[in-house]
């Protein structure tokens, strides 16, 4: 059922076009300032960021931001997909989408 649920979300939020995919999203150093020129590249605000993995220059310079979240796969759950107004999701991590919910 939790599967089912996350699954009706994501066909939603695609419809909304709320869900943006991208290569990669990392950083190169652990500063907030480069984090949010990432997120002005995609022009987004209130922002979900999910991705198959977070090393810790993502981590240290997301975590200032205060409409923003970076979270893994394994890290979802639907009140964070719901609340959050755009989803970056990489393609490494719509793989990992395909093999745990279908």
């Amino acid at each position: 059922m939790y599967r089912a649920g996350i699954c009706t979300i994501l066909s939603q939020l695609v419809r909304e076009n709320r869900i943006k995919f991208v290569d990669d999203f990392t950083v190169a150093t652990p500063k907030t300032k480069d984090f949010v020129q990432k997120l002005g590249t995609h022009q987004l605000s209130n922002v979900l960021v999910i991705t198959d993995a977070i090393d810790d220059n993502l981590y240290l310079a997301s975590r200032n931001v205060p409409h923003a979240r970076v979270v893994e796969v394994a890290g979802i759950d639907p009140v964070s997909l719901m609340h959050y107004d755009s989803i970056i999701v990489t393609k490494a991590t719509a793989k990992q989408f395909e093999s745990v919910l279908l």
